[in-house]
């Protein structure tokens, strides 16, 4: 049996440090305080029928929803927890939402599902030996291939969102792996979705990350174009580290720069019988961490990450907008970043779907302030103009402190 893993993304902070993130609409939900992690021993002893509470986000604030456990699924050295989702309550967003035991404290994540309506639970357990928490640390060279292959699970892709990208950027990012919803999201978050960048910082504190609470891992964001993905957090190791997902994000390893992540305000809980059910949901507030490590059992963030980020200004269609860009790692998906949410920009600006060929230079001006500028003389931007743009700055990407790019 394979495990299809919800396709999601999720972080957090600390509860004493953003304490007005911890409150519920669900007067259960005081009674727990996600500062314990049940231990090996605690989750051997859970039997099929005992009760625990799934703790998810919705637009009416954290809810806890009670569960009873099912079976366990083992497969080689891995062992799940389960429960059944009878009446479709969770989806895409939920991955990482802490599933606590009737003391209050944290057994796992819900990670994923498997034979229709069955819920998998990673054990908090297995997700803090993934990456190398405390003693644990002798695990964490464990590579996700080699421990997806020993448990039998088909690795999903996470479920992204993007704002501003139009049907060609949608494609050119499907064309790297990475499956951009086709939902309008202009119908269900409205202005909501352009509210990430400064106005939603204003709402930072309403919607600061703590367990249970919705994530958004952001590596392009702006007024014309946002691509994030959203998910839920799990568990805080301590005031700076969280662990969470309960599955791998896209790469295994330490990235050198880790994606932005922010707080998400849940915008509509979507009952989707063809996609399946998901959390829509949008990026609220400034950057508060980034994932520094990424294994098959969980993620890691660290408030204190090396996040860096590259300006990138647009001049084109007789306007001047600046997004920002994650440094990442992995070329093919900034590329793809990069591609799709430029291009986006620069049609969006000259306000028709298909501008055709114009005169394009790139200025990268670097972290030492020297600056580079290329000719590229005509470029289509009904085409693929943001890949011919990549091309000159991939080279020098990781040393550019800010990329200009000019369309006439």
């Amino acid at each position: 049996m394979q495990i299809n893993l919800f396709r999601s993304f999720i972080v957090l902070m600390a509860c004493s440090l953003f304490p007005q993130a911890c409150s519920s609409t669900d007067n259960t939900a005081a009674t727990f305080f996600l500062d314990q992690a049940m231990t090996q021993t605690e989750i051997d002893s859970l039997q099929p029928g005992d009760p625990a509470y799934a703790m998810v986000d919705r637009e009416d604030g954290v809810r806890m929803v009670p569960i009873t456990l099912g079976h366990r699924y083992t497969s080689g050295s891995n062992d799940y927890l389960t429960f059944k989702d009878d009446s479709a309550q969770f989806g895409s967003g939920d991955s990482g939402a802490p599933i606590l035991n009737s003391g209050g404290k944290t057994m796992g994540a819900l990670s994923g599902t498997y034979g229709g309506d069955n819920i998998v639970i990673t054990p908090i357990t297995a997700m803090l030996t993934s990456v190398g928490s405390g003693t644990l640390a002798a695990a964490a060279a464990v590579s996700r291939s080699a421990s997806l292959q020993g448990a039998g699970i088909e690795q999903n892709k996470l479920a992204w969102f993007a704002t501003g990208v139009d049907a060609e950027g949608r494609t050119m990012l499907r064309s790297a792996g990475i499956p951009v919803s086709d939902l309008d999201p202009q119908l269900a978050l409205s202005n909501a979705a352009r509210a990430y960048a400064p106005q939603a910082a204003a709402n930072a504190m309403t919607y600061s990350v703590a367990a249970g609470r919705s994530m958004a891992v952001v590596p392009f964001s702006g007024p014309r174009v946002n691509i994030y993905a959203i998910g839920t957090a799990t568990h805080a190791i301590d005031t700076d580290r969280i662990i969470a997902f309960g599955h791998s994000l896209n790469w295994d390893g330490q990235p050198t720069f880790s994606m932005p992540v922010t707080p998400a305000k849940v915008v509509q809980f979507v009952h989707d019988p063809v996609y399946g059910s998901f959390k829509l949901a949008v990026p609220v507030g400034e950057i508060m961490g980034g994932i520094v490590l990424d294994r098959s059992k969980g993620i890691l963030v660290s408030r204190t990450a090396n996040v860096s980020l590259v300006e990138l200004k647009v001049n084109a269609g007789g306007s001047t907008t600046t997004h920002r860009v994650s440094r990442i790692d992995d070329q093919g998906l900034l590329g793809s970043f990069i591609g799709s949410g430029l291009t986006s920009v620069v049609r969006g600006q000259f306000d028709i779907a298909y501008p055709g060929d114009h005169q394009t230079s790139v200025t990268v001006t670097h972290i030492d302030s020297t600056t580079t500028t290329t000719d590229l003389g005509m470029v289509s931007w009904s085409g693929s103009g943001g890949w011919q743009v990549w091309d000159v700055v991939m080279p020098v990407f990781s040393t550019a402190n800010k990329i200009e790019v000019t369309v006439n």
